[in-house]
């Protein structure tokens, strides 16, 4: 009898590490996404605190409400800009969403291959012992017949 050999396992083998190369690819694009939301977030929790503490202060100057305005922009200008960013992140995330299913899909067809190799092997060789026992049997029911046992 011999051992279970599956002539595809080198091609299942490359099919695991590029489902394993993408799967990384996605989550890198999606702690891109994590990281662009947190400065998002700090962005703008500076402009509150910023804006809380001119309206805190009893007396106001120009400068320091010219100075907050001039921030105030800038946080705009840079939430916009991490808008556009995201948006093109996520673009980039739904493409690999796809790119990692049909490496998967490939993936499990390989397997399902595999296994239904296997499946057919441990029949045959199931196969093969019952009749291996069957002629153990009738040999020795042979023998015995012919010594008179």
């Amino acid at each position: 009898m011999k051992r279970f050999e599956f002539r595809l396992s080198r091609v299942l083998d490359y099919r695991r590490e590029q489902a394993d190369l993408e799967r990384s690819r996605l989550q890198s694009l999606l702690a891109e996404l994590r990281r662009i939301d947190a400065e998002k977030e700090s962005l703008q929790g500076q402009a509150g605190d910023a804006r809380s503490q001119i309206s805190r202060s009893a007396c106001v100057s120009g400068e320091e409400l010219s100075a907050l305005s001039e921030f105030e922009r800038y946080i705009r200008n840079q939430t916009a800009r991490l808008d556009l960013v995201r948006h093109e992140t996520n673009l980039l995330v739904r493409r690999q969403q796809a790119i990692v299913l049909e490496a998967e899909r490939k993936l499990t067809l390989l397997l399902k291959l595999r296994q239904r190799k296997f499946t057919t092997w441990t029949r045959e060789e199931q196969k093969e012992l019952e009749t291996l026992a069957a002629e153990s049997y009738l040999s020795r029911l042979g023998a015995a017949r012919r010594t008179g046992r």
